[in-house]
């Protein structure tokens, strides 16, 4: 785009440098040799050969002629009207001229860098948050993605079995992966904040993986406790969290709570609090 300017300030160029040379003055100016002429005369009386003295010799100076081949006083006002040029304007004057064209094209050129650079910083921003965007949609592709998969529960002599079964459904592995369960017998609906959950050690789950956290009661239910909870008076609770690490060093955090109320019992399945089930990233 800047081919137009560049071939315009060499076009000013050119004619600046040629127009400011003065024209050759034309051959009828030029100056002719003055001519003069001195005519010295000297008149010598014819003498007498014979005489002993000479006579004394009279010399009469005769006046200068006017040289009419002189050369003329220049005309400085023709010799300014021939230098004008073509169109009647002088150098100084082409020089101006130039010069002004010279500051338009300099000025345009600055405008054009101006928007330029605009438009460059418009495209490095633009550049900027698609990269950004592009990491955040690269991370979110490809981390760890931990949720619960199902839920069990059974009752052995009297003795709860509580299974939560969670799977990594993410494309790379959870790293440090650390669950806490716990399982408490509270009255329904909750009044009370439940004691915190025990935490295990952590471990890495890998992509597709299923595992599982376990937890028993301590003693088997009472028939107050059984007659309690199908006549939905009481609940038992199944709450507890699981933490990992994706490769990205992010670390998420899931909380689940789940209960196990009425005709649950016989069914084997818990259902889902109302409160209690999140993720929490950090």
């Amino acid at each position: 785009m800047l081919r137009p300017f560049a071939i315009i300030l060499l076009a000013l160029s050119l004619a600046g440098t040629a127009l400011s040379q003065p024209p050759a003055p034309a051959p009828s100016e030029r100056g002719q040799e003055p001519q003069s002429q001195t005519a010295n005369t000297q008149l010598q009386p014819a003498g007498d050969h014979q005489a002993t003295k000479p006579p004394p010799v009279t010399t009469v100076e005769q006046p200068k002629a006017q040289d009419t081949h002189s050369e003329p006083a220049p005309d400085t006002n023709n010799r300014d009207n021939k230098s004008s040029g073509k169109w009647g304007l002088s150098a100084e004057k082409w020089i101006a001229l130039f010069t002004g064209g010279l500051f338009v094209v300099t000025f345009s050129l600055a405008v054009f860098t101006g928007f330029l650079a605009c438009y460059t910083a418009k495209l490095w921003r633009s550049t900027s948050r698609l990269v950004t965007g592009s990491e955040e949609t690269a991370k979110r592709q490809l981390r760890a993605y931990i949720f619960i998969h199902d839920n069990k529960m059974d009752f052995k002599g009297g003795i709860g079995n509580f299974h939560i079964i969670f799977k990594n459904c993410g494309q790379t592995p959870a790293y440090n992966v650390t669950t806490c369960m716990r399982i408490f017998l509270e009255d329904y609906p909750l009044v009370v904040d439940l004691p915190p959950a025990i935490e295990t050690t952590g471990r890495p789950v890998g992509p597709g993986t299923i595992q599982t956290i376990f937890e028993r009661t301590n003693k088997p239910l009472t028939d107050q406790e059984h007659g309690d909870i199908i006549a939905a008076r009481k609940a038992i609770y199944v709450y507890g969290s699981i933490s990992y690490v994706d490769i990205f060093t992010a670390i998420h955090t899931i909380r689940f709570r789940y209960l196990a109320i009425g005709h649950d019992l016989g069914i084997g399945k818990m259902r889902v609090a109302e409160d209690g089930n999140e993720e929490v990233d950090g």
